[in-house]
C-alpha cells in the first residue's frame, strides 16, 4: 500500500514537469537505435576503404599472371612452329637426298647393265672364234695320230637330247674309230665339227659338238679328219 502511493506520487511529479514517462522511455530507445545505426554505417565505410587497395593489388597480380601465361603460350606456339618448319625442311631434304640416291642407283644399274651386255657380246664372240678355230684345227687328231680320212655327209638326225647327229659314208673299214673328230667343210670353209659315237663297217655317225651360227650342215658336205 505504501509502495503504490509512492509510485503514484512519482508519476504525478513527472506529469507536472511536462514529461511523458512513456515517451521519455520510448525516446531513449530511439536515440540508442539511431546511435547504433550511425555506428554500423561508419564501420562498413571503414571496411570498404580498407579493402579497396587489396582488391586493386589482387586485380593487378591476376593481370600480370595472365600476361605471363599469354607470353608463355605465345613462346610455346612459336617454338612449335619452328619445330614444324624444321621437320618439314628435314623431310624435304631427305626426300631430295633419297631421290638423288635413287637416280644415282638407277644410273649405275643402267651403266652396269650396258657394260655386262658388252662383255657378254665379247665373250660370245670369243667363244665363237675359239670354236671356229677348234672346228678347223687338226690338232686333236694329230695328237692322237689319226690318219687322214675323208667322207661325205649322207643324212642328219636329232638325238633325244636335241643334239644334231650326222651319218657319214665312211666307217670302220676306212679307218674310222670311235672318238675321232671330223670337220664338216663346204667350199673349203669349216661349218661344224662332230665326234664319232657309232661305227659300222661302211658307215659312221657322230654328234655335232660345234656348228657356226647361220650355217646348216647339208647332205654332200665334206667330212675330214684333217681340215
Amino acid at each position: 500500500m505504501g509502495k503504490g502511493v509512492a509510485l503514484s506520487a512519482i508519476l504525478l511529479a513527472l506529469a507536472a514537469a511536462g514529461c511523458d514517462p512513456v515517451a521519455t522511455s520510448a525516446g531513449g530507445g530511439g536515440a540508442g537505435a539511431a546511435a547504433a545505426s550511425v555506428s554500423s554505417e561508419g564501420a562498413a565505410s571503414s571496411v570498404s576503404v580498407e579493402t579497396a587497395p587489396l582488391k586493386s593489388r589482387l586485380e593487378a597480380a591476376d593481370g600480370k599472371r595472365l600476361d605471363a601465361l599469354e607470353r608463355a603460350l605465345m613462346a610455346r606456339d612459336s617454338r612449335i612452329r619452328e619445330l614444324d618448319e624444321a621437320l618439314a625442311s628435314l623431310a624435304e631434304r631427305n626426300a631430295k637426298e633419297l631421290a638423288d640416291l635413287r637416280a644415282a642407283m638407277e644410273e649405275a644399274v643402267k651403266r652396269l647393265s650396258g657394260e655386262n651386255g658388252a662383255l657378254r657380246n665379247e665373250l660370245e664372240s670369243a667363244r665363237r672364234t675359239v670354236e671356229a678355230l677348234r672346228a678347223a684345227s687338226p690338232l686333236p687328231n694329230l695328237s692322237a695320230d689319226v690318219p687322214r680320212i675323208e667322207g661325205r655327209v649322207l643324212s642328219l638326225d636329232r638325238a633325244a637330247d636335241g643334239a644334231e647327229l650326222v651319218l657319214l659314208d665312211v666307217g670302220e673299214k676306212q679307218g674310222v674309230r670311235k672318238g675321232y673328230e671330223l670337220t664338216i667343210l663346204r667350199g673349203g670353209r669349216a661349218l661344224a665339227k662332230l665326234v664319232v659315237e657309232r661305227l659300222e663297217a661302211q658307215f659312221a655317225s657322230g654328234r655335232v659338238i660345234f656348228s657356226k651360227d647361220g650355217e646348216a650342215i647339208q647332205a654332200g658336205d665334206l667330212a675330214t679328219t684333217r681340215p
